[in-house]
């Protein structure tokens, strides 16, 4: 008999090989005829599959008894379950997963994105044990979560490319939902499917390698703005603001005038042993793209040899990493403003072009830097050369930079704590990203911007770090996501997709990675949490338990 759903308790999953490329997994649920059934969800690497006697049931019905052990790190059934009266299928390998292969197969994976075309190489099965609504298998945000699964706009309901036209705007970022059980398969570290398990459907039913897991899973994190790479730090500058001095203070002799004397001082091999270790951090906390930044430079020399020290670096680590060029940073000493400007314009931008050292020019927009004019100067020369741009907006007091960055068509304006409104509503009518940056927000006890008010324009809000000595010696995207919780009142859903989806629109990336669906990379954490809003909830922890990149490990927490 069928086993009364009130006595299954848990889900197993064990794993198969067989002849073929791929791998799928699918769960098989199993009870117990005695009061040895584990009565709570517990991770599969904590728990012994089964118990010798135990009936494991198929979806279909059929049931078969656990009559022996298999020896190895776990307690595995010998054989796969099959149909009263069948003969026994041996396990021909073992992994930490359970797969079922009904006759002919799994339902066909649906279009868009062609999934079925070709058998994955990976599979990760996510269980999800929660109220489960209208048989769609999908979790509204607010009732019971799952165990482990992936959220929406992460391939895993609707349009399996919706994401793939440019970023999530307005009301796309609070109607996100939950989906579980739910796969991800990837072949040469590419997804080819992301969504409920039962539409996985790879052909030959079979995968050379599958993982379970027991936490959320999401898109690698993408760090659109860090000022990377730099050399020492300015805790004691930290000290001062506490003491009373402002930014703007200690902006003559300190701050990125200091940065860059401490990076001119020291050599390129310090540079980059200063600096790998604090990507390798990141990686810990789940970061699998980000953005190199020049802007320490303060000369057209310094400038370019701290871009090739980015380009270096960028080579050299896991993720993936574009580069900028800060070239409007500070104005250096013994030149004038206009005097800088028109260097960059004719000599910086055209050279770092040459050398394809950077994708994009920076602008600081302030009443201590550059002006709205510098910004449309810097422009026409970075699209002359083929280089997007990006501005520093409105952090120190309003500019109109929001506003010039729409009009001079930049991929971002970030910062934007003194926005006006009439910049807000040019951010939400234009293609652009917001890019906000809580934790300099924190370190500067400033105010914070107008999120909702961003988000209700429809403006395409991106989520960094800010990742700088000065002002956010921050590099975990994590706590960067906990304190807009708490300073934007930013839904943890949403933050995240600020930090993946559309921070990958910033670099303009958005079409290879930022969202687990089709054709993209395969970059995703996993989190020691199966509830995503954990992330802000315990700020100064790590929740990042591991972090893949097109299809392999990287990290994993020990």
């Amino acid at each position: 008999m069928i086993p009364n759903p009130s006595m299954i308790t848990n889900t197993i999953r064990i794993g198969i090989r067989t002849a073929g490329s791929a791998r799928i997994c699918r769960a098989l649920t199993f009870s117990s005829e005695d009061s040895m059934a584990i009565r709570r969800p517990q991770p599969v690497e904590r728990i012994t599959a089964a118990r010798v006697g135990w009936k494991v049931s198929s979806p279909s019905g059929s049931l078969a008894t656990v009559r022996s052990m298999k020896a190895g790190s776990k307690d595995i059934p010998e054989s796969l379950p099959t149909a009263p009266g069948a003969a026994p299928t041996p396990w021909p390998s073992l992994i930490p997963a359970l797969v079922w292969v009904p006759e002919g197969g799994l339902p066909a994976c649906p279009p868009p994105g062609d999934c079925s075309a070709r058998a994955p190489s990976r599979a990760l099965h996510l269980p999800c044990s929660g109220r489960v609504v209208d048989g769609s298998g999908q979790t509204p945000l607010g009732s019971a979560r799952p165990i482990g699964g992936l959220r929406e706009p992460f391939g895993l309901v609707g349009s399996a490319c919706e994401s793939a036209g440019g970023p999530l705007r307005g009301e796309a970022l609070s109607g996100l939902r939950a989906v579980g059980p739910a796969a991800l398969a990837w072949e040469d570290g590419t997804v080819i499917y992301a969504g409920p398990a039962s539409g996985l459907s790879p052909d030959g039913r079979t995968s050379r390698d599958a993982v379970e897991v027991d936490g959320a899973v999401l898109p690698g994190f993408v760090d659109c703005h860090t000022h990377l790479p730099f050399y020492g730090w300015r805790a004691d500058e930290f000290e001062a603001r506490m003491a009373g001095k402002t930014y703007r203070d200690l902006h003559g002799s300190g701050g990125i005038f200091r940065s860059a004397r401490l990076l001119a001082e020291a050599s390129d091999d310090e540079v980059m042993a200063f600096c790998r270790p604090l990507l390798e951090e990141m990686l810990e906390h789940g970061t699998t793209t980000l953005e190199l930044k020049t802007g320490y430079g303060l000369s057209v020399e310094a400038e370019l040899r701290q871009a090739r020290l980015a380009r270096r670096l960028s080579q050299e680590i896991e993720q993936t990493a574009t580069v900028t060029l800060l070239a409007c940073h500070a104005v250096p000493e013994g030149k004038t403003r206009e005097e800088w400007v028109k260097e960059v314009c004719e000599v910086l931008i055209p050279a770092a072009a040459a050398e394809r050292l950077a994708e994009a020019v920076d602008v600081y927009v302030e009443d201590i830097a550059f002006t709205v004019q510098d910004l449309e100067r810097v422009a026409a020369a970075a699209r002359a050369h083929g280089m997007a741009i990006r501005s520093h907006a409105d952090q120190l007091g309003p500019s109109g930079a929001a506003e010039a960055a729409v009009a001079v068509g930049a991929r971002s304006a970030d910062h934007l704590n003194h926005v006006s409104p009439e910049g807000v509503r040019a951010l939400g009518g234009s293609k652009m990203a917001a890019v906000v940056l809580p934790v300099s927000t924190l370190f500067l006890r400033a105010d914070p911007p107008p999120v909702a008010e961003l988000i209700s324009s429809g403006a395409a809000v991106a989520l960094a770090t800010d990742f700088n000595p000065g002002t956010s010696p921050c590099l975990s995207i994590p706590e960067a996501i906990s304190v807009a919780a708490s300073l934007y009142r930013l839904p943890p859903l949403a933050a995240v997709v600020a930090a993946t989806l559309n921070a990958a629109w910033v670099l303009g990336l958005h079409d290879r990675l930022g969202s687990l669906e089709p054709g993209k990379r395969a970059d995703f954490v996993v989190l020691d949490s199966p509830d995503v809003a954990t992330i802000p909830y315990r700020p100064g922890h790590n929740p990042v338990a591991q972090t893949w990149i097109a299809g392999e490990r990287r990290y994993r927490r020990s």
